[in-house]
C-alpha cells in the first residue's frame, strides 16, 4: 500500500491534542495498571493521549502520528494508568522520529534528512544520492516534521556519497540475513524473534549491492525498539561519550566595572569529553546572579572558538537565558574546548550582576555531566559612559542575483560608521541567515569578509545558520569616518533560491575603543538584503565556415563552428547536442528528393569536431517525421566538461559523396 494511502487511512481515526498522541474511537486499550514499568506506553483512564515512560521516570511525548507510527504498528501494548499515576511522572522532551525508517524534512525548507539515534539528522546531498541509498520511491519515505519540533533534532554532517546512516537496517540480493548499521558495525540480527522483539519492519530494510560483512555483537534481544536513549535524550549511543566533565575557566573576566548598552564578557568554562566517544552538546541553561535586576540582562550568546552556537536570549522572568543549539555543539573525545559566554546590560541601569551555570542538568546532553556546580562568573559593575564609541551598522545598497556555480559572489554589503568620540577597532562580525531564506548552510562554500577588494577573513561557511568572521589583520575605524565591507561567497548548490544574512546581536560585533579601551557600542541598522541563486548559463555563439562552396568527394568538409563558453564559475558538462541541418534541393541518387525519414544522402559520417581539446563526437541521424529539408543529427552522450571561462569551439563537419551535386 502506498505510504499517502496508509497515513490517509490511519488520519480518519487518528487526531493529535496538545501535541501528544491521541487516541479516539478505538474502545478499550490496556487495562488499569497500578506502577507502570519504565518502557511502557502510558495513558490516563479516562483520556486518550498516549505518553512514552522512559528510564528516567519521566514521560515523553509523540509530536505527531508519524512519530509514534515510526515505533509502533499499533495500540496493543498501551496501559492505562491512574491520574495520580500519571501526574507523578513529569513531562520529558518531545520523541523524534526512528532512526532507520522515515527521511524527514521541516515544512519551510525542501531539504531532507536521515535520522540517525539521538535525533541527529544527516542531510542527503542530492537526489542521485537519495534514489540511491532507498530506491526510485524514495520521496514517499519523506515527511515533514512541524517547524516547532524541530528543534528537538540535532544537526549532524552531510552525508557523504554511498555513506549509509547510522541506525539503517541492510541486507544484501539474495540473502536472508538482515543487519543493524550502528555506524561503525553490521550487527546481524540473529533471527525472527530479535527482530520482532526490536520493532524492527521489513519495509524498512535497504537492500545494497555492496557485500555486507558482519561485525560487532550479533543483535539476539532488544536493544533499539524502545525510544529511550534514540530519541528521548536517555542514556548514550554508540560511539557518543558518557562523561562530560565542566569547570570555570582559568581567564574567566575578572570582576570590573563595565559601560551600559555594551556586548561583554561575563563568563568562560571548560567542558571535557570523556575518553571513551565524542560528546554532543545541544544548548545550556544561564542564571542570573548579583544584586542587580536579572531582566537588565539582554543578548545573552555563546562563542566556541570564536564562532557563534545558538540563538541570543535575554535573561526572562524566571532569571535564566536557555540557548538551544539548532547543531550540537561536538566536544572530541578526550578534548577540551572553552565555552565564552557574552551579555549586555541595559541603557541607564546600574547594578551588580553577574551569570552562572546553576547544576549540572543545565548542560543539555546525553553524557554524566561532572563538575563543581554552581560554576558562577565574576561580578560585574554596570556605569552610563557617555562618550563611548559607538559603531553603526547599516545595509550599503542593494545585491544582484548570483548564479549557481559563481566563485566570490556578492553575498552581502556591510557599511560600518564611527562616531566622534574614539576610534575604533573591528576585530569580528558574525552574520546569521535570515529564517526567509530558502538556500541550505552547504549551498555556499569558501566565505569570506572583503574591504578594499582584498579578502580580510579566512574562509569560512555558513554553519548552523551562522557565519563568523575573525578579521586576519584588525581594522582601525577613525572617528567620523566609515569603511565599506563584502561578503562574497562560491554558489555550489540551491538554483532558485534566497539567502538573506543580516546582523541578529550586537553582541556579534567585536570591537574595541582605542581611547578607553572596552568594547564599542554598536547600533545595528543591518538588516540585509535578499540575494537568489540563478542557474548557472553558457553563452552558444556562430562561426561561419571559411568558404561558402564545398567540393564533392572530400573528408571532413568543414560546414560551420559553434563557440560555447561557461560564463559561471561552476564547470557545466554538456551531455548532449542537437544540430537540425538545413537543404536545398538535397536529392538521392536517382534525383528524387530525399524523403522525410530519412538522413541526407549527399553528406555522411556527420560530427563535431571539438577544436580546443581535439576530441571528435559522432553525431548520428535521428530519424522522426518531419520536413524533409530539414534532417536532424544528435550525440547524447558527449560528456564534455566545460570548464568555467573556457570557450570550446565545435566545428561541423562531415563527410561529402562523390556522387554530390
Amino acid at each position: 500500500m502506498d505510504l499517502n494511502d496508509t497515513m490517509n487511512r490511519i488520519s480518519k481515526m487518528f487526531f493529535l491534542g496538545l501535541a501528544v498522541v491521541a487516541l479516539a474511537g478505538f474502545g478499550k486499550v490496556g487495562v488499569t495498571k497500578a506502577a507502570a514499568q519504565p518502557g511502557s506506553l502510558i495513558k490516563m483512564n479516562g483520556l486518550s493521549s498516549v505518553y512514552y515512560l522512559g528510564q528516567d521516570g519521566k514521560r515523553y511525548v509523540f509530536p505527531n502520528q508519524t512519530t509514534y507510527f515510526s515505533w509502533y504498528k499499533d495500540f496493543s501494548g498501551v496501559v492505562t494508568i491512574s491520574q495520580s499515576e500519571l501526574e507523578s511522572y513529569p513531562l520529558g522532551s518531545n520523541i523524534t522520529t526512528r532512526p532507520g525508517t522515515y527521511l524527514v524534512k521541516i515544512t519551510t525548507n525542501p531539504k531532507v534528512y536521515a535520522v540517525e539515534p539521538g535525533g541527529l539528522l544527516r542531510a542527503i546531498p542530492d537526489e542521485a544520492s537519495a534514489k540511491a541509498l532507498y530506491g526510485d520511491n524514495w520521496a514517499k519515505r519523506v515527511v515533514d516534521v512541524p517547524d516547532a519540533f524541530f528543534t528537538n533534532y540535532k544537526m549532524g554532517t552531510t552525508l557523504a556519497a554511498g555513506e549509509i546512516p547510522a541506525g539503517t537496517l541492510v541486507k544484501n540480493p539474495d540473502n536472508p540475513d538482515v543487519y543493524y548499521y550502528d555506524g561503525t558495525n553490521y550487527r546481524k540480527i540473529v533471527d525472527e524473534a530479535a527482530f520482532n522483539a526490536n520493532r524492527f519492519r521489513f519495509e524498512f530494510v535497504l537492500t545494497v549491492s555492496t557485500p555486507i560483512t558482519a561485525g560487532g555483537n550479533n543483535i539476539t534481544s532488544n536493544e533499539f525498539g524502545n525510544p529511550d536513549s534514540s530519541a528521548t535524550g536517555q542514556g548514550t549511543q554508540p560511539g557518543q561519550g558518557t562523561g562530560l566533565t565542566v569547570a570555570l575557566s582559568s581567564d574567566t573576566p575578572a570582576s570590573q566595572t563595565i559601560p551600559n548598552g555594551v556586548s561583554i564578557e561575563f563568563l568562560k568554562f571548560n567542558v571535557t569529553a570523556s575518553n571513551d566517544g565524542d560528546v554532543n552538546i545541544t544548548g545550556i541553561k544561564f542564571s542570573a546572579i548579583g544584586l542587580g535586576n536579572a531582566g537588565d540582562i539582554d543578548e545573552v550568546t555563546v562563542y566556541v572558538d570564536g564562532a557563534r552556537w545558538g540563538n541570543a536570549k535575554d535573561v526572562d522572568s524566571n532569571k535564566v537565558a536557555q540557548i538551544s543549539f539548532s547543531n550540537a555543539l561536538v566536544i572530541p573525545k578526550g578534548t577540551t574546548k572553552t565555552i565564552t559566554v557574552k551579555a549586555k546590560i541595559l541603557d541607564e541601569q546600574t547594578g551588580h550582576y553577574g551569570l552562572s551555570i546553576n547544576k549540572a542538568a543545565d548542560i543539555f546532553t546525553t553524557a554524566t555531566v561532572s563538575g563543581s556546580f554552581p560554576i558562577n562568573g565574576n561580578d560585574m559593575s554596570a556605569t552610563t559612559v557617555t562618550d563611548l564609541g559607538q559603531l553603526t551598522i547599516d545595509n550599503d545598497g542593494t545585491l544582484s542575483n548570483v548564479k549557481l556555480g559563481d566563485i566570490q559572489a556578492t553575498l552581502a554589503k556591510i557599511k560600518v560608521s564611527a562616531d566622534g568620540n574614539e576610534d575604533i577597532t573591528l576585530n569580528s562580525i558574525t552574520l546569521k541567515k535570515d529564517s526567509v531564506s530558502t538556500a541550505a548552510d552547504d549551498d555556499f562554500e569558501n566565505v569570506k569578509l572583503y574591504m578594499d577588494g582584498s579578502a580580510i577573513s579566512a574562509a569560512t561557511a555558513i554553519s548552523g545558520k551562522y557565519v563568523t568572521f575573525n578579521l586576519t589583520s584588525p581594522v582601525v575605524i577613525t572617528k567620523n569616518s566609515n569603511k565599506r565591507f563584502v561578503v562574497k561567497g562560491d554558489v555550489v548548490d540551491g538554483a532558485t533560491k534566497t539567502l538573506k544574512l543580516f546582523l541578529e546581536s550586537t553582541a556579534d560585533v567585536t570591537a574595541t575603543g582605542n581611547h578607553y579601551g572596552y568594547a564599542a557600542k554598536i547600533v545595528n541598522h543591518f538588516t540585509g538584503n535578499s540575494v537568489t541563486i540563478d542557474a548557472g548559463s553558457i553563452t552558444i555563439g556562430k562561426v561561419n565556415a571559411v568558404n561558402d562552396k564545398i567540393r564533392k568527394d572530400t573528408s571532413d568538409a568543414e560546414f560551420g563552428s559553434f563557440k560555447i563558453t561557461a560564463n559561471s564559475g561552476k564547470n557545466v558538462e554538456l551531455s548532449k547536442f542537437r544540430l537540425t541541418i538545413d537543404a536545398v534541393n538535397e536529392k538521392d541518387d536517382d534525383g528524387v528528393a530525399t524523403p522525410a525519414g530519412d538522413p541526407y544522402n549527399q553528406i555522411e559520417n556527420v560530427e563535431l569536431f571539438d577544436r580546443t581539446n581535439n576530441t571528435t563526437y559522432d553525431l548520428t541521424y535521428l530519424a522522426t517525421p518531419g520536413d524533409a529539408t530539414k534532417k536532424i543529427y544528435q550525440n547524447t552522450n558527449m560528456s564534455l566538461i566545460l570548464n568555467a571561462g573556457v570557450t570550446h569551439e565545435l566545428v561541423v563537419r562531415a563527410d561529402v559523396k562523390n556522387t554530390a551535386t
